[in-house]
């Protein structure tokens, strides 16, 4: 093994750099299911209790919600 052609990194930046990880897979969407795009305007970031950062509609979540206040 050659040290030269290492390069320090974080592990979230070692994760994203493969195409064949779970976290590669998930940044690389760019619109939700229901076909919204991931814009800063239109996008969550939250974390879970577990520490993972997630992404969230802003519009799914309001007709969720709206749908819900309507029952």
């Amino acid at each position: 093994m050659n040290p030269t052609h290492l390069e320090a990194v974080t592990q979230r930046q070692n994760l994203l750099r493969s195409r064949h990880t779970m976290p590669h897979y998930n940044a690389a969407k760019t619109h939700c299911r229901q076909g919204h795009e991931y814009t800063p305007q239109n996008t969550y970031s939250r974390r879970t209790p577990k520490g993972y950062a997630r992404r969230e509609c802003k519009t799914c979540r309001r007709e969720r919600l709206s749908s819900k206040a309507a029952e």
